[in-house]
C-alpha cells in the first residue's frame, strides 16, 4: 500500500520525517489507518506501532499513541452500536 511505504521511507535511515508521519497518520480516516496498519506490518514484518516507537521522540509518540488508540476505540464503540439494540 502507498501510505504503508511513505511512513517506512518517513522513518527509514537518520532521521524521522516527522510532517510525513503526522500528515498520513493523523489526517487518514480509521478505515484507512487500519488498513495501512495491516500493510505496513505485513511489507516490512514488524508493526506500524513499533516501528513508529523506534523511530520518534516520546512526545510525538505519545500523540501517536492516543490516535491509535482513538480509532481502536470507536472501533469497539461502533461494534457495539451494530450488536446490541
Amino acid at each position: 500500500m502507498f501510505y504503508a511505504k511513505c511512513l517506512h521511507k518517513a522513518m527509514d535511515g537518520a532521521g524521522t520525517n516527522d510532517s510525513t508521519l503526522i500528515r498520513i497518520i493523523v489526517s487518514r480516516a480509521d478505515h484507512d489507518l487500519g488498513n495501512i496498519k495491516r500493510a505496513y506490518e505485513k511489507q516490512f514484518n514488524k508493526t506500524l506501532y513499533s516501528a513508529v516507537n523506534v523511530s520518534i521522540v516520546t512526545l510525538y509518540f505519545s500523540v501517536f499513541t492516543i490516535s491509535f488508540d482513538a480509532t481502536r476505540a470507536r472501533r469497539l464503540e461502533t461494534t457495539r452500536e451494530h450488536c446490541w439494540p
